[in-house]
C-alpha cells in the first residue's frame, strides 16, 4: 500500500515537474521568436554579465525572479483571500489537466507492472475537457475579488463567456 502511494506520487511528481519545465521552455522559445520577428534586442542576443547563454538566463532565471519580488497589488475594498487565492484557482486545474497524459508505456519492476500515467481513466478526454473549463473559474473570482464593476465586467468578458462582443446586463 504504501509502496503504491509512493509510486503514485513520484509519478505526480515527475509530471509537475516536466509541466513547470516546459512551460519555461516555450516562454524562451516564444521570447526568442519574438524577438527574431521583430529584429530586436531580446531573449536572442541580451545578456547577463556578458554571459547571453541563448536566452536562457533571463527566461529561466531573472523572469521568475521578477515575478517573485512583484508587489501584488490589492485593491483597497477588494476581498484579499480570493485576490490571493484566484490565480491558484486558475493554474491548479491547468497542472492537473496533464495527469492523465501517459507519457510513456510500461514499466516493469520484478513482478511489479506500472503505468507511466498518473491517473488511468477511461473517460480521460472527458476529465480534459472538465479541468480547462474549471480554469475560468479563477480569472472570475480574481476579477469578483476586486471590487470593482469594471474589473468584473472584463473578467466575465474574458471568463466563461470568451470574447463576446455584447452584454445583456
Amino acid at each position: 500500500m504504501i509502496i503504491d502511494l509512493g509510486i503514485i506520487a513520484a509519478k505526480a511528481l515527475l509530471v509537475l515537474f516536466m509541466v513547470l519545465n516546459l512551460a519555461g521552455l516555450l516562454g524562451w522559445i516564444e521570447r526568442k521568436g519574438s524577438a527574431l520577428i521583430q529584429d530586436r534586442i531580446g531573449a536572442n542576443r541580451a545578456s547577463v554579465f556578458g554571459f547571453a547563454g541563448l536566452g536562457l538566463v533571463n527566461t529561466l532565471i531573472a523572469d521568475p525572479v521578477k515575478f517573485l519580488t512583484k508587489e501584488d497589488f490589492i485593491p483597497p475594498r477588494g476581498d484579499k483571500l480570493l485576490h490571493t487565492l484566484a490565480p491558484c484557482l486558475a493554474f491548479f486545474p491547468a497542472l492537473v489537466t496533464f495527469a492523465v497524459i501517459p507519457f510513456g508505456d510500461v514499466l516493469i519492476l520484478g513482478n511489479r507492472v506500472i503505468n507511466l500515467q498518473v491517473a488511468d481513466l477511461n473517460v480521460g478526454i472527458l476529465y480534459v475537457f472538465a479541468m480547462t473549463s474549471l480554469s475560468v473559474y479563477g480569472i472570475v473570482i480574481g476579477a469578483w475579488a476586486s471590487d470593482n464593476k469594471f474589473s468584473l465586467l472584463g473578467g466575465v468578458r474574458d471568463g466563461p463567456f470568451g470574447d463576446r462582443r455584447c452584454y445583456d446586463l
